[in-house]
């Protein structure tokens, strides 16, 4: 990956924490028990660094459906401002990994406004996101989840402690 792949990996994309200083870009596939696993450590590293920010890009699992519908969960959450609250609820939940009933999963999340989270489901707009996001991946030649990209550091595959992320993304 080079550092004028920067500007496109954060861009347009939905962000934990504070998505105007963005820190680190993270590939996730919801059903990778990976970055479920991964989740926690984001969720401590951001409650301690508060002044950052994770761009989150879906890589989701090509043969389990489920994975797309998760990542289409996630982007349609997006467009309702509750992107942190599906990607938390998709991380932590297993029952949604037992069913396709989105509407359902997202109830249980607490989105707002299902029929619209249905909506944008069926749309084209999400679907075309998480494709726009899969080619960014295969350009880049990156192909596992969680995948971490950080300005400064480069790529990183795998789940990282606490004590790794600190360190790895503290690195000039």
């Amino acid at each position: 990956m080079a550092k004028s792949d920067w500007p496109e990996l954060v861009a347009d994309a939905p962000a934990l924490g504070d998505a105007r200083r963005p820190l680190v870009v993270e590939f996730v596939a919801y059903d990778c028990e990976y970055c479920r696993r991964f989740h926690v450590t984001t969720r401590e590293y951001l409650a301690s660094h508060q002044n950052v920010g994770f761009v989150i890009r879906q890589l989701p699992n090509r043969f389990v459906q489920r994975s797309r519908g998760a990542s289409l969960a996630a982007l349609c959450a997006h467009e309702q401002g509750q992107f942190s609250q599906m990607h938390d609820f998709l991380l932590t939940d297993d029952q949604w990994l037992r069913t396709d009933d989105w509407a359902s999963t997202a109830r249980r999340a607490g989105i707002r406004d299902v029929n619209a989270f249905l909506s944008c489901q069926r749309a084209p707009t999400a679907l075309a996101r998480i494709s726009q996001d899969s080619a960014l991946a295969a350009r880049l030649h990156l192909r596992v989840t969680p995948l971490l990209i950080s300005r400064a550091q480069g790529v990183k595959a795998g789940e990282l402690t606490l004590p790794e992320l600190i360190e790895w993304s503290s690195r000039p």
